[in-house]
């Protein structure tokens, strides 16, 4: 039986997915980190209301940043974008060195 009340984290999959290959096309390794990570893994028994993703090797630039969210239809910003009704935060490739800093 659905659960009408539930976030739909599936949702937020396919956000993932689509800003990924946005990426992905222009040369960058997209990693989804955070929450939204472990909503996943708990099939949404975890919820949360972003996408926390960063790069891996190479960050793009700001500018690069801004083209490739607007190409998905989302207006200019710096670091976080709304698509589809979900935040997407961009973060960077520091980001994900946090653990051995």
């Amino acid at each position: 039986m659905d659960q009408p009340d539930k976030p739909d984290f599936k949702k937020r999959e396919r956000i993932a997915a689509r800003v990924s290959a946005a990426f992905k096309a222009q040369g960058y390794q997209v990693v989804q980190y955070g929450g939204a990570t472990v909503e996943q893994y708990s099939r949404g028994e975890y919820t949360t209301s972003d996408v926390d993703l960063g790069f891996v090797d190479k960050a793009p630039s700001q500018e690069v940043r801004a083209q490739v969210m607007e190409s998905l239809g989302c207006s200019r910003g710096t670091r976080l974008y709304l698509l589809d009704g979900v935040i997407v935060d961009l973060g960077g490739y520091a980001e994900l060195l946090s653990s051995r800093l």
